[in-house]
């Protein structure tokens, strides 16, 4: 039996070990004559292998199970999937709320510009007046909503992630 919440961790592990490989046939490839390396190249391109199957059967496991299991959000059933979505957009919505630039008010500026009557150049105040689409204090309310959304939706698809089990046939010799 494996649920989704260990198959990720699985996956997380998978992908530390296959840069690891990745990096050691990198350094395998050649090496001068009397200096044999570590590792044998083709023996790590065997190794990069079976560990990326294994990782794609567990992805493909992963993805089925988020495809055809729910969860009950806002009184409706949706998918681990559309729920993993919501998530991704979430994140995103958040991000692109606290970066935007919110400037209100006033502000005066020198300029420079041609007075006829004193025939010259004169430095006069320009005044400047920002405004926003979104006032601060929405944008903070904005994104504190996007939060607790995100929080709420997050706790239910980790609490699925632990009790989904996925179809997986582990492979032999697998460590």
């Amino acid at each position: 039996m494996m649920t989704i919440a260990m198959a990720l961790r699985r996956i997380k592990k998978l992908k530390g070990q296959v840069s690891e490989i990745t990096n050691r046939a990198y350094q395998s490839v050649h090496w001068l004559d009397k200096k044999e390396p570590d590792f044998r190249f083709s023996s790590l391109i065997e190794q990069q292998e079976a560990k990326i199957t294994e990782m794609i059967e567990l992805e493909a496991a992963v993805a089925a199970a988020n495809a055809t299991n729910t969860i009950k959000f806002k009184d409706k059933d949706i998918t681990i999937s559309k729920a993993i979505r919501w998530l991704q957009e979430t994140k995103g919505a958040i991000s692109f709320y606290g970066s935007l630039q919110i400037r209100e008010g006033e502000e005066e500026r020198p300029t420079m510009e041609w007075d006829d009557t004193l025939e010259r150049n004169v430095r006069r105040k320009e005044i400047i007046i920002h405004k926003s689409a979104i006032s601060g204090v929405d944008r903070v309310k904005k994104i504190e909503e996007l939060r607790d959304f995100f929080e709420e939706l997050n706790n239910l698809v980790e609490t699925a992630n632990h009790r989904v089990e996925i179809t997986y046939e582990e492979p032999e010799g697998n460590s």
